[in-house]
């Protein structure tokens, strides 16, 4: 039967209330859409928080990365600068040194630093691919030797 209970007793508030284990007040529409109100408005609050944590957090790592940025021009700046600053007075002392016009010096030195940049070009990638060949080979190396001790 649609409605009874599972001792076949028709459900009434009473035979509710003796099957319960503990009384739930009637509910006032009137409060409850009160409640319910206040929920809405908490959570929509609680919501506008969490928003406006997270902007600030986004608007913190922007700035951040911009400060890096800055500080990272500044930094190669101030390092090209430096290296002119030098080439410059080097190219006047090779000048100075050979007895011939500035023009003699900033060239020797000017292609002296090209040359070197070249070969650094070169060589770089060949040391760095050989060291990687080698760690590689000994990672594996070392793979094969506990496969072969465990097995």
């Amino acid at each position: 039967m649609i409605g009874a209970e599972h001792n076949d007793e028709p459900f009434t508030d009473e035979s509710h209330a003796r099957h319960s284990n503990y009384d739930v007040p009637p509910i006032d529409p009137a409060t409850f859409t009160a409640q319910l109100d206040e929920l809405r408005f908490q959570i929509s609050r609680y919501l506008a928080v969490e928003a406006d944590r997270l902007r600030l957090k986004v608007r913190r790592a922007v700035l951040w990365a911009v400060l890096v940025v800055c500080a990272g021009a500044v930094a190669v700046t101030g390092l090209m600068t430096a290296v002119v600053l030098l080439l410059a007075g080097l190219s006047g002392l090779v000048a100075r040194l050979l007895g011939t016009g500035p023009w003699a010096g900033g060239l020797i030195v000017g292609t002296a630093c090209l040359g070197l940049l070249g070969l650094a070009g070169w060589l770089g990638p060949r040391y760095l691919n050989r060291i990687s060949l080698a760690r590689t080979r000994a990672k594996h190396e070392h793979l094969r030797r506990d496969h072969s001790t465990n097995a």
